[in-house]
């Protein structure tokens, strides 16, 4: 999701959905998104555990990322990239690393979905649904080029669906709705491993959410600023 603060979602009027699963979910009022103008960073620091200097318009990063810890630990993954207008590459990891668009294989795992992304809830009602899902939504439905209350209508179409899936019914899920720069933004997370109804105290950024699915899956660091960021455990049960 794109460019709101915490304020502009969480409690608002404006998003009943998103605020009907705070019940069930964790949020962070002191979460750190970043700085408006420049989501590539964003995205890259989430994936990498550094900007590596990366602003809008910088592509073709060498250095590892997420997918890099897990493909060892025998982990899947698949990015979904939901066509319609608006697309950025921006706001696209897999598009900005060498180390995913330069290996066949990995590519291949990085694919578009149709609008509201049924492809993405057709896997998880798989028996095979991938262990790291991503996606991300055009700039009309990510709250870039559209209100907080059409993002809201979006994300109730597709998370209503998310959470009565097979994966989510029979397994450990960890579901993070994302913003990507805004400070504070107002990341939620939800789940069968998720506190509901936490509301941190503590801060944390884009490297505390890297750190948390490193620890989750005990997968190591990629040796950036994810070594050092806090974790972000509190939120898991």
């Amino acid at each position: 999701m794109e460019n709101r603060l915490y304020s502009e979602v969480i409690g608002s009027s404006a998003a009943p959905y998103i605020n009907s699963l705070l019940p069930q979910s964790a949020t962070i009022p002191k979460y750190h998104g970043g700085f408006p103008g420049s989501s590539e960073s964003d995205y890259v620091s989430l994936w990498s555990g550094d900007t590596y200097g990366s602003s809008n318009g910088v592509r073709n990063i060498n250095a590892s990322t997420i997918i890099d810890l897990l493909e060892p630990k025998g982990l899947t993954w698949r990015a979904y990239w939901e066509t319609g207008t608006g697309q950025r590459l921006d706001h696209w990891p897999p598009g900005l690393f060498t180390t995913i668009t330069g290996n066949p294989g990995r590519a291949a795992r990085a694919v578009t979905a149709s609008p509201n992304a049924p492809e993405l809830v057709a896997e998880l009602n798989s028996p095979n649904a991938s262990n790291f899902i991503w996606l991300t939504p055009t700039d009309l439905h990510n709250m870039h080029d559209n209100s907080v209350s059409s993002g809201d209508m979006y994300i109730q179409g597709l998370v209503g669906q998310i959470l009565v899936s097979t994966t989510f019914k029979t397994k450990r899920c960890l579901l993070i709705l994302w913003w990507d720069e805004y400070d504070p933004c107002p990341n939620l997370f939800t789940g069968s491993t998720v506190k509901g109804g936490l509301v941190s105290v503590n801060s944390y950024d884009h490297y505390s959410v890297l750190k948390l699915l490193e620890v989750g899956w005990n997968l190591g660091n990629l040796g950036k600023n994810d070594l050092t960021a806090q974790p972000m455990t509190e939120i898991i049960r």
